[in-house]
């Protein structure tokens, strides 16, 4: 560990560098309109953004890639439970959950792999290195600003684990009076869940604290799920262009893993996660020059605790651990505007389990880290109706050696209205810890993933309430790790290509009244084992109304057929049926400071599965009450 600590104090000696080399101009950069992210007096900031696609900010508009922002409006017009209530509320977007609230859930974007999405908070890596994914079902939706979801491979820029796309995760920023909110919900299947948050301007700085409680009792023994956790985040001022930001989350979870409720139900095993992350951010923006330095921890502990049932018991503890690194610097030179940087992460699992079976006992463990150091570039080339975007990436695994990866964006502006827009990407990912190292059930043979994407879209933006946006993409994958459906071990697939046409919708319809439709089109091949649970098709649809003291989102989510293995009946792959489910969210302002609502889930109590053997929750509903000091 001595050398991660030696890199976290270099990286530290070069943010110093940063901020000690005066900018090409010190004035600060045009002001925002964004109420959301509006900074405190006399500090700048620029208009509203998505960072994702070329890791600076600038005008979703303005992006040569394929980018979904799930914006402040929508998640609160659906009151969320948690991030899976509005993560798929993006073109080409799936989700797939082990069945009840709190539950382990994987999202697919154009039909990669779930640790082929890179997610990130704030622009910090939060992807656990034992599995390569992220768990977005034991995540609350609290203090989030907005979501951005950046299709297609961005290795180029973010190395591995971006071959699919990124979702970053933006959580709010402080800004005005300092007051305090709570809310309370109750609902069936013993749902509850608490928030209490303060937020506004101290001074110089941007604060942002919230607390949350949530629980749900589930539909099936052991099937209960209970969480708590924190969030702060608190921006600081250092003069008219230069910002120092620390934010940091934790959440604490217990929820019982039953099994496949309906085939193999397990009244006894107990999963607790812990998750901690944390990142300290620097930034300076003048008009020619941007330079940021950030440094970022996870920490996630999962205990699971499985005891004495049906002849056989265990207990396992796994521990990952990210350290990150970034620092970058972004020159505006005419009419190019060229990103450089460097990134490191160091990647930490422990795994220690012990079993009781009628064979005896046994006990397996292992301990691992890699190093991933790599340097990047980029040019955003703007000349009349063209937007250029070429990025190189260069990086070095411990484990795996040196990858070169490399992404060309391109859009062009028809006119004030219309834009096309094209890219080309290589992507790569490497195998995870359990993927290489998770005694009885690893290949430490397994080469990385390679794989190229393309994709062409047209956009049209009557006004900023009226858009449609449609893209043709292909993705084609060489030694896709995918785990053998009779021996759950890992292994290289050849090839595999996925391919289709994502469409996104919005469109006023009225006073106070706007619909939004996303739907992606999926088709795969493959010459190995079978692709489980990528739909051939998604969807969702949503009626947001807003007026005076009302507000309600009546919204439509569906999948199509998929393959998936419920691996207890058999280890057959199988076709499984899609769905379509109606939610409906209502909330009556009673006065400025109060809001009653009520949020119904599965209006018509589908039964339908997301993951082979386990059944998605029936009719739900919570009435709830937000309240909010001025």
């Amino acid at each position: 560990m001595i050398d991660r600590y030696s890199r976290a104090a270099l990286a530290g000696l070069v943010g110093a560098l940063f901020a000690a080399v005066p900018s090409f101009a010190d004035a600060p950069a045009p002001a925002s309109p964004d109420a959301a992210n509006a900074a405190p007096a006399g500090v700048s900031v620029l208009p509203a953004t998505e960072v994702t696609s070329t890791r600076v900010p600038e005008p979703v508009t303005d992006a040569a890639s394929s980018v979904t922002v799930i914006t402040a409006d929508q998640i609160e017009a659906k009151m969320p439970f948690d991030l899976t209530d509005i993560i798929d509320l993006a073109p080409g977007v799936s989700e797939a959950q082990y069945g009840s609230r709190g539950q382990l859930t994987s999202v697919f974007i154009r039909g990669a792999n779930p640790n082929n999405t890179l997610v990130l908070i704030d622009g910090i890596r939060v992807n656990t290195p034992s599995s390569g994914g992220f768990d977005f079902g034991s995540i609350p939706a609290e203090n989030i600003e907005r979501i951005e979801v950046l299709r297609g491979p961005q290795s180029a820029l973010y190395g591995a684990d971006a071959a699919g796309g990124v979702i970053n995760i933006i959580t709010k920023r402080g800004d005005g009076k300092l007051r305090a909110s709570g809310t309370i919900e109750y609902g069936n299947f013993n749902t509850e869940r608490e928030v209490a948050s303060v937020s506004g301007n101290i001074g110089k700085d941007n604060l942002s604290l919230e607390a949350t409680h949530l629980r749900s009792g589930g539909e099936f023994p052991n099937d209960d799920f209970h969480s708590v956790g924190a969030s702060v985040r608190l921006d600081h001022a250092l003069d008219a262009i230069s910002r120092l930001s620390f934010i940091g989350r934790i959440d604490n979870g217990d929820l019982g893993d039953n099994g496949a409720p309906v085939l193999s139900p397990d009244p006894l095993e107990r999963l607790s996660p812990r998750d901690l992350t944390t990142s300290v951010q620097y930034t300076r923006d003048g008009q020619g020059r941007r330079d940021s330095i950030s440094m970022g921890l996870l920490d996630r502990t999962l205990l699971d605790n499985a005891p004495l049932f049906n002849g056989s018991s265990s207990n396992s503890t796994i521990y990952d651990q990210v350290v990150s690194l970034n620092a970058q610097t972004t020159l505006r030179l005419g009419k190019n505007e060229v990103t450089t940087g460097i990134d490191s992460h160091d990647d930490v699992t422990s795994t220690q389990s012990t079993s009781v079976s009628s064979y005896g006992p046994s006990t397996a463990s292992f301990n691992h880290e890699i190093t991933t150091i790599a340097a990047f570039g980029q040019d955003e080339f703007r000349s009349g109706g063209w937007d250029v975007v070429p990025g190189v990436r260069f990086e070095d695994n411990s484990q795996f050696g040196d990858i070169w990866s490399g992404r060309l964006a391109a859009g062009y502006a028809l006119d004030h209205h219309a834009r096309l827009k094209a890219s080309i990407g290589s992507g790569f990912r490497a195998p995870t810890m359990d993927d290489l190292y998770y005694p009885g059930y690893s290949n430490p043979n397994l080469k990385p993933e390679q794989s190229v994407g393309y994709d062409a879209g047209f956009e049209y933006d009557w006004t900023a309430n009226r858009t449609v946006e449609v893209t043709a993409f292909q993705n084609v994958f060489h030694d896709l790790i995918q785990p053998n459906p009779a021996t759950y071990i890992p292994e290289n697939v050849d090839r595999a290509t996925t391919d289709g046409i994502e469409l996104g919708v919005r469109q006023a319809l009225g006073p106070g009244l706007t619909g939004i439709v996303n739907y992606g089109y999926l088709h795969w091949t493959t010459n190995g084992a079978p692709l489980l649970r990528r739909p051939n098709f998604t969807g969702s649809a949503d009626l947001l109304y807003r007026h005076r003291s009302v507000s309600a989102d009546l919204g439509l989510v569906a999948q199509g057929q998929r393959v998936d293995n419920n691996y207890v009946t058999d280890t057959t792959s199988h076709d499984y049926p899609g769905f379509q489910r109606v939610d409906l969210t209502f909330g009556y302002d009673v006065r400025r400071d109060l809001q009653v609502y009520t949020r119904m889930q599965n209006l018509f109590n589908l039964k339908y599965q997301e993951i082979a053997g386990y059944p998605a929750p029936l009719f739900n509903f919570v009435v709830g009450i937000k309240a909010k000091t001025f």
